[in-house]
């Protein structure tokens, strides 16, 4: 049966008071944890609503709503797919099982934050709230939430120091060109058609937008981003390569960034030096008509290389201690392929071994392609902006990948300890939760326990209050009960 919420008025007295008199209701759901509730506890007990009480709001006079409830609400859009925020109401402050789970007492659920809201109308608070949060919040306000939130996984061994490597790539995020949305830049590119007879051709298309930089683990169950920036779509993001990568360097420390896979727009003898400086290995296609990729060609006609064969049958070259690329004072490695690509490296390509481990590590950048920009435009919206000022925009942006990190560190293995530890928090900050009970009942809903239930309907109560616990099933698998 689908119930819908806004046409229920919340009120426990009234249904407690119309059920004890004919031990009867309409409609009944258990508020237990589902994937909502554990992902809430979860963000609790890991310390994410920390992070995110520390927020600065910028607001220098006494307000009645507590900025945090509005900055926690921003960040669960994409959980609750809300794609704008004019959806906030219907799909969150209607539901008062949520609300509960993020703090509200049942009274401010019902009557709201503010005391002059008499009408009891925009309730728990009215919506321009949000949408003046949003634009109030400095983009350097969500950059320290994730940069947080990067050192805190850290700490909890979410974000480990093995194997450390990370893709670096940018993503276009597009606006329409008679938009009016703040800094953003405009690029001309040339775009590949095939027209109904099947001929191809070109031609120049103007595009608007902004441009999203990101720095993401490639392994599998930890792709955490940790670094990102967000600029107008005509910068070119090899000028905010070195920025973004020692930004998060400074954040994890020595050791964490181990390997960097960048695609040839990062191609750049100046960052490979930066990088090496900080002890990072990296990974490289060569740009064409380089010296460095000319050299090697000419070196596998003087057979002054390392050969190997990779799994596929492909043939590959390995040149060590190159030094023909003028702008980076170290001498690299080289990697060449049957069919005249080339790789630049500052990893291993001196044996057979080592050439073809190196060789095999680049494939992996197609993750954050894959498992990152893709992810993120077609199930966490990140690309549907919900305001033209900047900063609404940074907000939405930055959010959205604070809370794409969450869930992967809720679905690791390591989360059912924190699901535990944030429900016990939440029991002592009062946030009552004993196997909760939605009921339906003339127009009126309200949540009761288990135990509160069985009294109501004059059924045998348990013996002891119902608690909390984790039950540990076959083959290791942890489950809430």
């Amino acid at each position: 049966m689908e119930i819908d919420l806004k046409a229920y008025k919340l009120d426990k007295a009234k249904v407690e008071s119309l059920i004890v008199k004919d031990k009867k209701y309409d409609h009944i759901t258990q508020a237990g944890f589902g994937k909502i509730d554990e992902l809430l506890s979860f963000m609790h007990g890991i310390g994410i609503y920390n992070l995110i009480k520390m927020v600065d709001s910028c607001m220098k006079r006494k307000v009645d709503i507590p900025r945090s409830f509005i900055h926690a609400t921003l960040a669960l859009r994409p959980i609750l797919e809300i794609t704008g925020i004019n959806q906030v109401p219907s799909k969150l402050f209607a539901n008062p099982v949520i609300l509960k789970k993020m703090g509200l007492s049942l009274e401010i659920i019902e009557k709201g934050f503010s005391p002059k809201n008499k009408a009891g109308k925009n309730l728990p608070h009215c919506l321009d709230t949000i949408y003046d949060e949003a634009k109030r919040v400095k983009p350097c306000a969500w950059e320290k939430l994730l940069a947080g939130q990067v050192v805190l996984f850290a700490c909890k061994k979410f974000i480990k120091r093995y194997p450390g490597i990370y893709a670096l790539d940018a993503t276009d995020i597009e606006v329409g060109p008679s938009t009016q949305y703040e800094n953003i830049g405009k690029v001309a590119k040339e775009v590949s058609y095939i027209d109904k007879n099947g001929n191809s051709f070109t031609k120049i298309e103007i595009k608007y937008g902004y441009k999203l930089l990101m720095l993401q683990s490639v392994e599998a169950d930890s792709r955490y981003i940790i670094a990102a920036a967000l600029v107008p779509l005509n910068v070119h993001e090899d000028s905010l390569a070195y920025a973004l990568v020692k930004s998060a360097y400074d954040v994890l420390g020595p050791g964490y960034i181990k390997t960097i896979i960048a695609d040839r727009a990062f191609f750049d003898g100046d960052l490979f030096r930066k990088l090496l400086d900080l002890g990072i290995d990296f990974i490289v296609p060569a740009k064409a008509n380089t010296q460095i990729l000319s050299d090697m060609k000419g070196l596998v006609k003087l057979k002054a290389n390392i050969k190997a064969t990779t799994t596929n049958g492909e043939i590959i070259y390995g040149f060590s201690s190159l030094s023909t690329l003028s702008s980076c004072i170290y001498k690299l490695n080289g990697i060449l392929t049957e069919d005249g690509h080339g790789f630049v490296t500052s990893l291993k390509v001196d044996s057979a071994k080592s050439l073809i481990k190196t060789f095999d590590l680049y494939p992996k950048r197609w993750n954050i392609e894959n498992y990152g920009f893709r992810e993120l435009k077609e199930y966490w919206n990140i690309d549907k902006l919900p305001g033209k000022k900047f900063n609404s925009v940074y907000m939405h942006i930055f959010l959205i990948l604070v809370m794409f990190n969450t869930v992967i560190a809720y679905k690791s293995n390591r989360k059912d300890k924190f699901v535990a530890r944030g429900f016990l928090s939440l029991i002592k900050a009062n946030f009552s939760y004993t196997d909760e009970m939605i009921i339906y009942r003339d127009g009126y809903v309200g949540i009761f326990s288990l135990k509160e239930f069985l009294e109501l309907m004059n059924l045998p109560p348990p013996s002891e209050e119902a608690v909390f616990r984790i039950i540990k099933y076959p083959q290791d698998r942890r489950k809430i009960w």
